[in-house]
């Protein structure tokens, strides 16, 4: 009889470890499930995003479309030919200028570039003074 007791007990932990095991597997199989729904709703977010963002897009096309369709205003195209018109008329005599055939045209002056190297060692405003920047160290022998 101590035999039969003993396999029951056995028997009795084996069903108790696969019902622990199924109730693992349940609950993994159940997380699984709530993760591919999220998943899904995810996707379904993001199909709803691309279609209102590719009807913005679409929209803003038309729009363009409508724009450049219009002519453009009739003061705004007259100054427009008035200055290619004056651009072609000063083109001869830039051309001769960068090419180095002729002084530069009229109404360009030539800039005197003043350059400086140093700030520190700048000279002074009276000659008896020592240069700005200068101290018995600056120089030492």
């Amino acid at each position: 009889m101590t035999s039969y007791a003993a396999r029951e007990k056995e028997l009795e932990d084996l069903h108790q470890a696969i019902l622990a095991e199924k109730s693992k597997v349940l609950a993994e199989l159940k997380s699984y499930s709530e993760q591919e729904r999220k998943g899904l709703n995810a996707s379904e977010e993001a199909h709803k995003r691309n279609q209102t963002l590719l009807q913005d897009l679409r929209a803003l096309e038309k729009n363009v479309k409508r724009r450049s369709q219009v002519s453009p205003d009739h003061s705004l195209v007259k100054l427009e030919n008035r200055y290619w018109a004056s651009v072609e008329a000063e083109l001869p005599n830039w051309e001769l200028f960068l090419l180095g055939k002729a002084h530069q045209p009229f109404g360009v002056k030539e800039k005197k570039l003043n350059l400086r190297h140093s700030h520190t060692m700048e000279a002074p405003k009276k000659k008896s003074l020592p240069p700005s920047g200068f101290s018995p160290n600056t120089f030492p022998r």
